[in-house]
């Protein structure tokens, strides 16, 4: 069984972290690996983005992924 991730949920929390750190999009898709439309995608709820982009959000920010086995991995 699956269980649904709460993409908004997981953006507002990369979104409020970002600005902890003081950070931009732009230097956070740097460090992810991903383009700053792509952060602002994610903090929005409105990616689904893969694993690896996941993962290296997280560890940017410092935070933990949501359950592994719900992200599509690309």
């Amino acid at each position: 069984m699956m269980i649904n991730i709460d993409w908004a949920s997981w953006g507002e929390i990369v979104h409020l972290r970002r600005r902890r750190k003081k950070i931009t999009q732009r230097q956070l898709g740097v460090i992810a690996g991903c383009s700053s439309t792509t952060i602002g995608d994610i903090e929005r709820g409105e990616a689904r983005p893969a694993y690896s982009i996941v993962i290296a959000v997280c560890a940017a920010l410092n935070i933990a992924p949501p359950d592994h086995s719900t992200v599509e991995r690309g």
